[in-house]
This record gives C-alpha cells, structure tokens and sequence, in this order.
C-alpha cells in the first residue's frame, strides 16, 4: 500500500499491514499495526473504533473498493481465471 501526506509533498512512503488486534484499552476497538518500509521506516499504529465507522463503512462500500476486493478474489485467489485487464478496471465511483 501507498500512503503520503501533505509534509512529505509529493513523496509516497511503503506501507505493510503486519497484524489486528483487540486494543485491550478501548475493548470495542481493534488496533491496526504495521511499518512503512520505504523510503523509510517507521511503525505504524492505527486504533478504529465505533466512532470512526461512520467515514470507515462509506470508503470500504464505496464502488471502487468493492471492484478492487472483487478482481483480486476472481482473478487472484482462483487459479484458473485470468487476469485483469488494468485498462478495463474504472476509476470512476463513490
């Protein structure tokens, strides 16, 4: 995965999921953990909670995300389909 911010400019830095986990602080919370691996590398810790599902849910459901989760299930984890074409993949949605 690419991430960037605005303090890096047009800099994109690497970055790898490692684990989820239960925050044992917020119990209705799961921490994200993971490190960027270039062009640095820092650790990564991400807390999701309840509050954060109203902007969570609509990105994760949102016509681009669900295509990508679908072209890699279909042409990725199934062996015998093949692969997609980038240049027919939209990037057009909500």
């Amino acid at each position: 995965m690419k991430i960037g911010s605005d303090g890096l400019g047009k800099r994109q830095l690497t970055f790898n999921f490692e684990r989820v986990l239960r925050d044992e602080v917020e119990r209705d919370s799961v921490v994200i953990k993971g490190k960027t691996t270039a062009p640095v590398i820092w650790n990564v810790t991400l807390v999701v909670g309840p509050k954060d599902m109203p902007n969570l849910i609509p990105v994760l459901l949102s016509p681009l995300v669900l295509r990508l989760f679908w072209d890699f299930l279909v042409y990725k984890l199934i062996p015998f389909r093949r692969k997609a074409d980038p240049a027919k993949i939209s990037t057009e949605g909500g």
